[in-house]
C-alpha cells in the first residue's frame, strides 16, 4: 500500500516543508487508504502543570488546489526559524494557533500533498467527508480531554475548512455533528444559487481518471496574492514555490454535484 513516502512530500526537496511537524497516517474507514495528518508537538502531554485546562484541538482542511503544508505551515519549523532571514519569518498558521494555546492538526485529501491517490485517481466530496470523519475520530483519541467535569461536545476537536474545503467541512458538520465541538467555514465558496451538474449516467469508464496529467503552474500558485498589500512579495513567492513542491500535479476532482447537499439549515453545530 502507498504512503507519504510515495508522494512529493515524502522524498526530495518537498520533505523539507515538513520541518517542525508530527506526521501521522490514519487509515480511511471505508477502504483503509492512508490519509496523512500533521500536528505540532502533538505527542507531548498537553496539560500544563497545575492547571485543569488543556489545549483545544482543531482540524484544518485545505482547499481545491493546494494541500495543507504550504497553506497552513508556510516557513514553519525550527530550521527555518534558525535561519533568521528578513522576509522569511514563519507564516505558519499551525504555529500561530499552537502559540495561542490551541492544538492544531491538518490533513491532506487523497492525491494532495502527503496523501497518495487511491485506485480511482479521483478526489470526491463524499469520500473526503468520510476521510475527515476518520481523522476527527483519530484526533479525539490522540488528544483526549482531561476535564472529567466537562459535558457535551466541548472537548471534541473543532473543524475548519478553507475555500472548497469549507464545503467538505460543512458536509461533515451536517452528517457527523457529534464528532466536533465547533465548525469554522473560512472563505467558503458556498453559494445557494450554484448547482453542480451530475455526470452522464452512461459513459465509458466513468470512474477512471483522465490519464493526462496537468501540471500546476507558478501563476496559479501566486494568483491569491495579486491584491497589492495583501502579503509581502517574498513570502508570496515562497508560498508558490512550496505549493509547487507539495502539489506539482493538479488533483482531479469528480462528482462535484455531491456539494449540492450543502444546506445551512442542516448545520446544527456552533458555526
Amino acid at each position: 500500500r502507498m504512503s507519504i513516502a510515495d508522494t512529493p512530500l515524502g522524498n526530495g526537496p518537498g520533505a523539507d516543508l515538513l520541518d517542525g511537524l508530527d506526521v501521522y497516517t490514519v487509515p480511511a474507514s471505508e477502504d483503509g487508504h492512508p490519509i496523512t495528518v500533521y500536528g505540532i508537538n502533538s505527542d507531548q502531554n498537553q496539560i500544563e502543570e497545575g492547571k485543569s485546562t488543556k489545549r483545544r484541538a482543531i482540524l484544518m482542511l485545505h482547499g481545491r488546489t493546494w494541500s495543507s503544508v504550504p497553506v497552513y505551515h508556510l516557513l514553519g519549523g525550527p530550521r527555518h526559524a534558525a535561519q533568521n532571514k528578513p522576509g522569511r519569518e514563519s507564516r505558519s498558521l499551525m504555529e500561530a494557533l499552537y502559540d495561542a494555546g490551541m492544538q492544531p492538526y491538518a490533513m491532506d485529501f487523497r492525491d494532495f500533498g502527503g496523501t497518495p491517490p487511491d485506485a480511482s485517481g479521483w478526489v470526491e466530496p463524499n469520500r473526503c467527508v468520510a476521510d475527515v470523519e476518520a481523522v476527527l475520530q483519530f484526533v479525539s483519541e490522540h488528544h483526549p480531554t482531561s476535564d472529567a467535569s466537562s459535558a457535551g461536545n466541548n472537548d471534541l476537536p473543532a473543524l475548519m475548512g478553507w475555500s472548497q474545503g469549507a464545503l467538505v467541512a460543512q458536509l461533515v458538520g451536517q452528517k457527523a455533528p457529534d464528532l466536533m465541538s465547533q465548525l469554522v467555514l473560512y472563505g467558503s465558496i458556498y453559494d445557494p444559487l450554484v448547482r453542480y451538474p451530475r455526470s452522464p449516467l452512461y459513459v465509458e469508464n466513468p470512474d477512471r481518471r483522465n490519464e493526462t496529467q496537468v501540471k500546476n503552474e507558478y501563476d496559479g500558485a501566486i494568483e491569491d496574492f495579486t491584491v497589492e498589500g495583501s502579503i509581502p512579495p517574498e513570502p508570496a513567492r515562497l508560498f508558490a514555490e512550496a505549493a509547487l513542491l507539495s502539489d506539482p500535479i493538479k488533483a482531479h476532482w469528480n462528482h462535484l454535484y455531491q456539494f449540492n447537499n450543502c444546506d445551512p439549515a442542516r448545520v446544527h453545530v456552533p458555526t
